[in-house]
């Protein structure tokens, strides 16, 4: 065809696909009892409610006293669908942690060529012939 012309292909380079977080290492929030009750479980461990003092607590942590039902436990994962605001144990140099994505982000793969030739036909006006 007269007014076609070859034009070569832009090299295919694969974008490198993102993987999810590593599961993190930080322990979940867990109610295990309030008031000394069962007195087995007290003092509480680290991100263990319900504390109502430092003194529910194990020795180094502090009873971290939410001010709403779904605020964040520094150190801690979870209680963001609690419908009380249990207080829980936590380190004093902990930070607020996030959850990783539970599902990864798809890769995106390079574009397939044309009945796998390295090049493409395009009209001059630009159509793909």
């Amino acid at each position: 065809r007269k007014d076609a012309e070859i034009v070569t292909a832009p090299p295919t380079t694969a974008v490198p696909s993102i993987s999810p977080q590593p599961t993190s290492t930080y322990p979940r929030l867990k109610y295990v009892g309030d008031e000394w009750k069962p007195k087995s479980v007290f003092p509480l461990s680290e991100c263990e409610g319900d504390c109502d003092s430092d003194h529910d607590c194990q020795h180094g942590l502090i009873c971290f006293e939410r001010h709403g039902t779904t605020e964040p436990v520094p150190g801690c994962l979870g209680g963001e669908d609690e419908r009380k605001g249990t207080d829980y144990c936590s380190r004093k140099d902990a930070e607020i942690v996030t959850a990783p994505p539970t599902t990864a982000v798809p890769s995106i793969s390079p574009a397939p060529s044309i009945n796998g030739d390295e090049y493409r036909v395009y009209t001059k006006q630009g159509n793909l012939v």
